[in-house]
């Protein structure tokens, strides 16, 4: 159909009365899914999380069996009932929400069309919507917008009835009853198909289905990658939807799955370059107006693009000045004249390029004109070399001279320089606050004009280059929203030359400014084309900033962009072009300046031959007369002679076979040179990443986990789940290399928060040398052939990876293996015990690592997601059919299970079956419903469901492959074919289902018949409902498959092996009849009772709940990831001196009297653990701790020593040596006492240790520097003689590496989670929760949160009291005004409070287990002991989102927005009103928080660090 069909439609005489929808058929917004509209509404009446709210709201509704759409008067009214936090004043958020809906939305043009054609046809037009919005709002959008002449408006929130469940379709039907016979007489057009089409179908209304702009593109595969891609909090989905509504306006646009942009370049400009101009133009304005700036220079030609964005959204911003400045590489060149060593900077710095004779080079790099007499010098001094005015020049031929065209270059460039020097100050001298926009890359305006000008300035690059952070380190101020990699500018050659010719403006370039008159005239380069292809997209590119602006108005300002996402599909679209879009800009002409690149070869059709091979040839008109050419009369002389003697043939064809030989070989040389420097790079690089192998280690003696994955990557949960293993287990190392070297160090922190390394180059997309041939020599090729694995792994990287250049698979191969060697071998380092974990067993990396670790006797495991959604595996054996269920079936299929368990594992299937549970969201579009349309409903229908070729263990085909993964189909295709021959012999229908992965990147085989349906970008839960059988080799859809109860027929080897679940079918003979027994049988019920008896022992001995946010848990507990490390290390002892040595410790600490805090808790509770230990430690203090006898019962019967602190004499009577002197530090600046403790330190040769709670740049990157530095000094001070910094957390030793480096060679680092006195705990009965919220208190350091609690208190919390415990116990002015202050809030909102003071332990665990909830707003924390407390307590505690507090988290611990006391009070109270409760508190942080075992842990670290020596021979005590 297309939209005349549609109009020639709706004036039909079958029909009275026309219905549309509204939302997306007639009226279009500029949002991806429609709650964004109150996200953005949220912003501007200042409730963040409105969107939240409010679809909570209306869920609440849903339970209360309201079918109908709440209107926005009610729901405002509810929110400002129970949120009076808010201030939400539900009228004004009614007429806000009115105003915002007819600022934003716009007329579906194609749709208005249609509108009108009904009007004038005399139909009634009616309009439906299920809509919280009132019908006078969607009156008031139709007038605006053009759909004048609407008989009626039916919506949801007045007439509580709904489209969905067909009662709005019966109020219509009712209400037009006089105008119609029967229903089928009413045409409804909309989007919505489950409501617009199938439940108004099946009340009999006729229907056409109207897809809606997003649905088209996300129908679209290539376009989809951006959507797909969706940063979590920016606001690139409102771009998207405005691109989305510009380009499928038409709903029946016919629109290619193979391409980008649908053979029209004014997509490109709709959907990637407009937006991304326009990203970028509102990140630059954000940051000038926070910066002040008052004048924005843009440098042309570069600026011309940007200035006009930028006066598209300058009413929205502050008044900033625009000014225009020419700042071209020939006027930098006239400025580097006047340098002493000018020229050979400027050679440097712009180094000629291809083609430059000798005779431009001397005009336009020298400025010495052709009637100068110093041109005549300059050709003869050349001439000497042996080079004419028409040689072409390279590097080598001016470098050497350099220092001898100096006095030329100086003498003809003054002149020029002291104009371009007037010409810049005349366009500045007037500039207050300056910012300075120039395409990119190393802020090289800025510099100028800060060195020549003494002008200071931020630039803004639209990208940069590495270089850029050398020039920032010089002190320039230059920003760009991404910073192009190496990697990226190899990859996507045409990136800056097709970003710089789209924001240039076309005009010739300025190659010098001449004083005329009052102003400059511009000396231009007459070399410029003008290029039509560019004008359009600069237009089209502008055109979208127009209408997005004109659209979004006012609230653009509430909008906050990600560029990188952007960036990234931009840089991927390049580099990955199919041949229709690269033909889009084969005819861009692309001219550089004569001064650089006279003759460069247009980088476009570079581009297209990279791609396609040669262009496509282009009729061109042919010339009407005949060019003769002209010969020397020596030539023709010659000639003739030659023709006379008979002989001119064979001298013609001796002259062009000798001509040919030359060309060649020049040709060689040249791409000889370049070839090397390509080659020479990749050597550089490997040998450079080869070397990070010992960046930033510490000596290890405790095992060692390695994980290997892309992880960082694709995350999915992953990232935390490693995290979370590691801090199960302290007393092993943990190391991750990542395999995603194109996810950036701080991104890779923040996700993996262990030792990470980054393996550089990988074979994996984007990232490894593309496209460069390698040389092959012998020696390769005997390191290759050395080995069968070696060589099995260059053919796996061959066949996946086509853009890699000839022999780089080899040369990728040698660089893994040394890489991984040279891990092995420093990790393993006087023996040390080390294990590798593998994220997929079947990459051919991992193919090589593997084999390595067997050769080397170094135990692996592998790591992937779980075949039951929701879970993870970590295994010995392998994935898939290798994997020890599979190959052990019979084993495993006879391991016990209770009927309680299997009761389980039934109810968890029904419950995976009713959600569609996914590790991967499921797209949302209409194809499932052109599959349907093809299938033929009176016959079975098969679908077969392909894997990853190359990541499943099928590629390349082995034996291996044979006897584990699939014994007769090599390839997914040739399964899919056996498949289809049986279905077309048999009549069933057919569906191939392609894995994604080999879909997008080679597509599908052509050998398939027409009638076979492939199946793409579907739903896959309801696309197996339309199976009555599912095949696979071993795609783990099967277990999909099954969970829907679904029969399965394998035709290879995974899990399921065994299991008697499934159809098992091994021979090609016998598929026919498997496959017709699996159609006639089903899914039987002996299957169904095997799947569930599989499933429950795959949760009890098999795979790991992977801790995610879902409803339940299964699997087992990550605790148990212990047993397979505890396992592969059991019987390699850590190292130490003796194991059951009785370790002399002293703990020495500043500890104020009767003073209780977390870290004078920590000291004493450290002292005891190593005490409990037997262990022999003194404890040295200015007084003994008033919780001394906190964990009296432990079972301690050791006591510890308490020594009283001499400040002027450390000393403890009768000892002579020491094996630890452990210092706890406290923030008191007295240095003295730290001295005196490393003077103790070397008196009884003991190994310093300082506890690391914080570290200055870490507390101030949170609390806005706002403590003195000098508060730590002393602390960093105790490291000048070597010590090991002992931190409290992961996250605290990050920043613990970066400041207590003062003696690298003598400072090493640990961390221990610091115990908890469960003694006490213990020691106090469970007791029903009562309704109180406790807290901890601590009046002067604000940053603890004591004030926020305030902020919190209202009515809302009346039936609660607040059980403040105060640790210090100062009754002072401060403490006095904080109780009238609770006093004044329990007047006003009879919340009742009760403040204890300095508890002893048992009192506050007594305080803990009665409160329901804890409130924990602390700004900062070094560990963070009362949320662990809290849940040990079984109590749910709420707390700032802290990075450490994630580390360790539990189950009951609720984060809320970072210094957000409003965020905290809205989740308790969604908490109390809604009886939120969580499972399994105490033991999510028993680990963590149980005495013995984390005295245990404490034990053998410091155990494993006896062989250590960290003390620097050149130690001297201080003499005081």
């Amino acid at each position: 159909m297309n939209i005349d069909e549609l109009i020639a439609q709706v004036r039909s005489d079958k029909y009275k009365v026309i219905c549309f929808g509204v939302f997306n058929t007639l009226i279009l917004r500029p949002v991806i899914r429609s709650g964004d509209m109150n996200v953005l509404l949220g912003r501007k009446l200042g409730v963040e999380g409105l969107g939240d709210i409010i679809r909570r709201c209306n869920d609440y509704d849903a339970l209360q069996n309201r079918c109908y759409e709440p209107s926005s008067a009610r729901t405002f009214g509810k929110i400002s009932e129970i949120l009076p936090v808010y201030g939400l004043d539900p009228e004004m958020a009614v007429n806000e929400e009115e105003k915002m809906y007819l600022q934003l939305c716009s007329a579906r043009k194609s749709m208005l069309a249609v509108w009108k054609a009904a009007v004038a046809s005399g139909k009634k037009v009616c309009v439906a919507e299920d809509t919280q919005l009132s019908a006078k709002t969607i009156t008031l959008l139709l007038e605006k917008n053009g759909f004048e002449g609407c008989d009626g408006v039916y919506v949801s929130s007045e007439l509580q009835m709904r489209k969905s469940d067909g009662s709005l379709f019966s109020k219509i039907i009712s209400d037009y009853s006089d105008v119609i016979s029967k229903p089928a007489e009413i045409l409804n057009l909309g989007g919505i198909f489950d409501a617009d089409i199938k439940k108004a179908s099946s009340m009999l209304l006729s229907t056409v289905f109207i897809p809606t702009p997003v649905t088209l593109l996300k129908k679209s595969r290539m376009l989809g990658q951006l959507y797909n891609n969706l940063p979590s909090e920016p606001d690139n989905g409102f771009l998207i939807a405005h691109s989305a509504n510009l380009m499928f306006d038409d709903p029946f646009i016919s629109y290619s799955d193979k391409d980008y942009f649908n053979s029209d370049v004014n997509n490109f400009s709709r959907y990637v370059f407009g937006p991304m101009l326009l990203i970028f133009t509102k990140w630059m304005l954000d940051d000038c107006e926070k910066l002040g700036v008052t004048d924005l220079c843009y440098v042309y030609r570069d600026g011309y693009l940007t200035e006009k964005v930028h006066k598209i959204l300058e009413k929205y911003y502050n008044p900033i000045n625009i000014r225009r400045i020419y700042i071209t590489r020939s006027i930098v060149n006239t400025f580097l004249s006047t340098e002493k060593n000018g020229l050979s900077e400027s050679l440097r710095e712009y180094p000629v390029g291809e083609g430059m004779t000798l005779d431009l080079f001397i005009r336009e790099r020298l400025f010495v004109s052709e009637d100068d007499a110093d041109y005549e010098e300059i050709k003869n001094l050349f001439a000497e070399h042996g080079l004419s005015l028409s040689s072409r020049i390279v590097r080598e031929d001016y470098e050497s001279l350099a220092p001898v065209l100096q006095p030329y270059f100086s003498k003809h460039g003054e002149k020029y320089a002291e104009e371009s020097y007037n010409y810049i100050h005349s366009v500045i001298d007037e500039c207050e606050k300056t910012a300075v926009f120039d395409v990119g890359y190393r802020g090289s305006a800025c510099a100028l004009l800060r060195d020549k000008f003494d002008l200071e300035t931020v630039g803004y690059h639209f990208f940069a280059k590495e270089l850029l952070k050398n020039s920032n380190s010089s002190g320039l101020n230059v920003k760009a929203p991404v910073i192009l990699g190496e990697s990226d500018i190899q990859k996507t050659t045409i990136i800056q030359i097709l970003t710089e010719d789209l924001l240039n403006s076309q005009e010739d370039s300025v190659k010098f400014v001449k004083k005329q008159g009052d102003g400059f005239e511009f000396i231009r380069d007459k070399k410029h084309y003008f290029s039509d292809k560019i004008d359009l997209i600069q237009n089209q590119s502008v055109e979208y900033a127009e209408s997005f602006v004109s659209v979004l108005g006012e609230y653009i300002r509430e909008l906050d962009f990600d560029f990188v996402s952007y960036f990234e599909f931009y840089r991927r679209m390049l580099e990955k072009m199919p041949r229709s879009d690269a033909e889009l800009f084969t005819d861009i002409r692309f001219e550089d300046s004569t001064f650089l690149r006279p003759k460069a070869e247009n980088a476009y059709v570079t581009m297209y031959k990279r791609i396609c091979g040669s262009p496509a040839a282009k009729k061109t008109a042919q010339p009407s007369a005949v060019y003769t050419p002209v010969h020397s009369q020596f030539r023709e002389t010659v000639y003739a002679w030659l023709r006379d003697h008979g002989i001119l043939p064979p001298f013609k064809w001796a002259w062009r076979f000798g001509t040919g030989i030359v060309k060649k070989i020049i040709s060689a040389v040249k791409h000889e040179k370049l070839i090397n420097a390509d080659v020479q790079k990749v050597f550089d690089d490997f040998e450079h990443s080869i070397r990070t192998v010992s960046d930033d280690l510490r000596y290890r003696l405790r095992p060692t986990v390695i994980f290997c994955g892309h992880n960082a990557a694709f995350d999915k949960g992953t990232c935390n789940y490693i995290n979370s293993i590691a801090a199960h287990i302290p007393e092993y190392d943990f190391l991750f290399i990542s395999e995603a070297p194109y996810v950036t160090g701080n991104v890779l922190r923040k996700k993996i928060r262990i030792d990470c390394k980054t393996l550089h180059y990988v074979p994996m997309s984007n990232s490894f040398h593309i496209g460069i041939d390698m040389p092959m020599d012998k020696e390769l090729e005997r390191f290759i052939s050395s080995k069968p694995y070696l060589k099995e792994t260059v053919e796996g990287i061959t066949a996946r990876f086509k853009n890699m250049g000839k022999n780089y698979p080899e040369y990728l191969t040698q660089y893994l293996y040394r890489y991984y060697n040279k891990l092995i071998d420093i990790y393993t380092k006087d023996n040390a015990p080390v294990t590798f974990v593998l994220w997929n067993e079947f990459t051919s990396m991992h193919f090589l690592l593997f084999n390595i670790c067997k050769e080397r006797g170094i135990p692996v495991r592998f790591f992937e997601f779980g075949v039951l959604p929701g879970t993870l595996c970590l295994e010995d054996k392998g994935q898939m059919g290798e994997s020890r269920i599979a190959d052990e079936a019979e084993n495993f299929v006879s391991r016990a299970v209770t009927a309680e368990e299997e009761t389980a594992a039934g109810k968890l299937l029904d419950e995976l079956k009713r959600t569609g549970l996914n590790r991967n969201p499921q797209p949302i579009n209409n194809e499932l419903d052109i599959i349907k349309s093809k299938l033929d409903p009176g016959k079975p229908t098969v679908i077969y469901f392909g894997q990853n070729d190359f990541e499943s263990g099928m590629y390349p085909y082995t034996e291996n492959t044979r006897r584990y993964h699939s014994p007769v189909y090599k390839t997914s295709n040739d399964a899919a074919l056996a498949v289809e021959k049986v279905c077309m012999k048999k009549g069933y229908n057919f569906i191939y289902k392609p894995h994604p992965t080999i879909m997008q990147m080679y597509g599908c085989s052509n050998k398939f018949a027409s009638g076979t349906i492939i199946a793409n970008n579907v739903d896959i839960n309801k696309l197996i409902d339309l199976a009555t059988v599912c095949v696979t080799i071993l795609s783990q859809a099967a277990y999909v498959a099954l969970i829907r109860e679904k029969p399965v027929v394998m035709l290879g080897y995974n899990q399921l092996k065994g299991k008697g679940c499934a159809y098992e079918c091994y021979n090609n003979a016998g598929l026919s009849a498997t496959l017709e027994k699996a159609v006639d049988n089903g899914y039987t019920c002996e299957q169904k009772k095997a799947f569930i008896r599989h499933t429950a022992q795959l949760n009890k001995y098999y795979l790991f709940d992977d801790k995610s946010n879902k409803a339940g848990n299964w699997g087992r507990d990550i605790t148990k990831t212990r047993l397979i490390f505890d396992e592969i290390f059991g019987n390699r002892p850590i190292i130490t001196n003796d194991n059951n040595k009785k370790m002399k410790v002293a703990v020495i600490a500043s500890m104020p009297a009767n003073y209780y805090s977390g870290g004078r808790s920590h000291a004493w509770n450290l002292a005891e653990s190593l005490s409990y230990k037997g262990n022999k430690v003194y404890f040295i203090a200015n007084n003994m701790p008033i919780f001394k006898d906190a964990m009296k019962d432990s079972g301690l019967d050791n006591p510890i020593e308490f020594i009283k602190l001499d400040p002027s004499n450390i000393d403890i009577p009768g000892e002579t040596e020491l094996d630890y002197l452990i210092i706890v530090p406290h923030r008191d600046r007295n240095e003295t006492f730290y001295l005196r403790a490393r003077n103790f330190a070397i008196k009884m040769n003991a190994k310093l240790v300082l506890v690391n709670f914080e570290s200055g740049n870490w507390v101030n990157k949170y609390l806005d520097n706002e403590l003195p530095d000098e508060l730590w000094l002393p602390w960093r001070n105790v490291c000048k003689d070597g010590c090991m910094i002992l931190s409290s957390d992961l996250e605290s030793m990050k920043y613990a590496k970066e400041y207590y480096l003062v003696n690298p060679s003598y400072t090493t680092f640990d961390y221990w989670y610091p115990t908890v006195n469960t003694v006490a705990a213990d020691n106090v009965p469970d007791v029903p929760k009562e309704n109180n919220i406790v807290a901890f208190i601590r009046l002067n350091d604000k940053y603890k949160g004591s004030y926020d609690i305030l902020e919190m208190i209202d009515e809302s919390l009346a039936e609660y009291k607040l059980v403040l415990l105060y640790g210090t116990g100062k009754i002072d002015d401060t403490y006095k005004n904080y109780v009238a202050k609770l006093d004044e809030l329990k007047e006003r909102y009879g919340v009742d409070y009760e403040i204890k003071i300095q508890l002893t332990d048992e009192e506050k665990f007594t305080e803990i287990k009665k409160a329901k909830y804890m409130l924990f707003p602390s700004y900062f924390e070094g560990y963070g002991t009362p949320p662990i407390e809290a849940q040990y307590c079984n109590t749910i505690c709420f707390a700032y989102d802290l990075p450490v507090l994630e580390e360790t988290a539990g189950n009951g611990i609720v984060f809320c927005n970072y210094a957000d006391p409003a965020d905290m009070k809205k989740k308790l109270v969604e908490h109390i009103r809604n009886n939120i409760s969580y499972e399994n508190l105490k033991e999510s942080v028993y680990e963590l928080a149980n005495f013995r075992i984390c005295a245990d842990k404490l034990d053998k670290m410091f155990r494993s660090h006896l062989n250590d020596d960290w003390r620097d021979p050149n130690a001297h005590t201080t003499i005081f």
